[in-house]
């Protein structure tokens, strides 16, 4: 079973860290230069734009891959997104997804958009609904599209999850090891959302501890980069469907808690994120039942 330690995320998040610094320094050294020339040279406006636009395009290009992956999201990917920021468990957004599904203009679009309506009838609690849509997929395009190939493996994984199906998460990961094996190396991104497979996944075998590890690993750098972009905590989010994401993931922290026998953290973990899921039928679930594991100990 892959193992995905804190050093290979850690190399990989340096590496984003210092591209992404690289690129700031190329585009103001280009400015620069083009300032010192003009001061001895009377520069043509087309080699203007060669220093001060073109090349730091071309170097953008170059370490591109090696800092996020592929950006595969269309139009209308883009707009349902904006729309569920703000209504992500009504019949209109299902029937705003199912619209969007049957007009899909390529293979990847239409396996964004179900992996989006997935999420909503997550959301709903309707979890045999996601499973249909998943299992209706595609996977012949992942390879081509990792991050896509990556967001349908960490769905579908999530949802045997939820239903306490853990030889189907285990059936998954052995259909998808070679691919998450391949992405863990790529960048921080995709490496990132390997992790949270794996977490899933180990915690499918029964290896609770390994589970929590990998869970708060991804939660560590999640949150020096929410505290790098002032988003941190629920006083950051701009939309209830972010608030919804956070308190899923305080839930995922308790029950892993719970599992470990860390029952004070897992109790804290329910209590914070109890008053941010009432919009959200199985994350009230989730709190409902662990509280009552809880109470029952």
């Amino acid at each position: 079973m892959i193992d995905i330690s804190r050093d290979q995320l850690d190399r990989l998040y340096k590496k984003q860290s210092t591209l992404l610094r690289a690129v700031g320094i190329v585009s103001i050294g280009s400015i620069i230069l083009d300032l010192v020339l003009e001061i001895f040279i009377d520069l043509p406006l087309i080699a203007d734009l060669l220093i001060i636009a073109v090349f730091p395009l071309i170097f953008i290009a170059a370490v591109r891959k090696d800092i996020i992956p592929e950006n595969n999201a269309s139009k209308n990917v883009n707009e349902v997104m904006t729309y569920l920021k703000k209504d992500f468990t009504s019949d209109n957004a299902v029937n705003v997804l199912y619209t969007k599904i049957g007009a899909a203009a390529t293979p990847v679009e239409k396996i964004q958009l179900i992996c989006l309506l997935s999420d909503v009838y997550h959301f709903r609690d309707e979890l045999q609904n996601s499973i249909a849509l998943l299992n209706s997929v595609d996977r012949s395009v992942f390879r081509d599209h990792p991050s896509v190939g990556l967001t349908f493996y960490g769905e579908i994984t999530g949802i045997y999850e939820d239903v306490g199906d853990y030889d189907s998460v285990l059936r998954a990961y052995n259909d998808a090891e070679p691919f998450i094996e391949e992405c863990c190396r790529k960048n921080y991104i995709l490496c990132s959302g390997c992790v949270s497979i794996m977490s899933v996944v180990y915690k499918a075998s029964g290896d609770y501890k390994k589970a929590l590890e990998l869970h708060d690993l991804r939660s560590s750098y999640r949150k020096d980069l929410a505290q790098k972009t002032g988003n941190e905590g629920p006083h950051g989010f701009s939309s209830p469907l972010q608030r919804a994401i956070y308190a899923c993931e305080l839930l995922s922290s308790a029950e892993l808690y719970y599992l470990n026998g860390m029952y004070d953290m897992a109790a804290q973990a329910v209590d914070t994120a109890g008053p941010m899921v009432t919009d959200c039928p199985n994350a009230l679930r989730h709190a409902n039942e662990l509280s009552a594991k809880l109470r029952a100990r």
